[in-house]
Formats: structure tokens, sequence, C-alpha cells
């Protein structure tokens, strides 16, 4: 006898914390919903319109292979 699970089996949304980031850079908020946050044009908005090595200022959180560069 075949026997199926319910992929909802008890509300869970007051403790959810099931956001995933997408291939084309939105947060997907809900797993049950069609809310997102588009972050990858956030990103882009904030971004510096250059580095500052010049005037010796460099990165000291993160080596670039940590940040994928």
């Amino acid at each position: 006898m075949a026997r199926f699970i319910s992929p909802v089996s008890e509300p869970y949304c007051g403790a959810c914390n099931r956001m995933r980031l997408t291939a084309d850079g939105k947060f997907h908020l809900c797993p049950l919903s069609d809310d997102e946050l588009d972050v990858k044009l956030k990103a882009v908005t904030l971004e510096a319109t250059g580095h500052r090595l010049d005037e010796g200022v460099s990165t000291r959180a993160r080596s670039m292979f940590q940040i994928g560069g």
C-alpha cells in the first residue's frame, strides 16, 4: 500500500528560516509564497564606483579567495 507524506505536516511559519537565494540573485522569502527580494539589484545600487587601493585602503575582513575572486 502506497503511503504519501504531506510536504507541510505542521504550521512552522513562526519559527521558519527557509529563505532561499535563487540563481538570478533574489531571496525567495518563503517556500509557500511568491514573495522575493531582489538582492542583486540592491547590491548593484550600493556598489562603489572603484577601489581605493591608491589611498592604501584594502579589505581586511576577507581574503580574495573567500569572496570568489
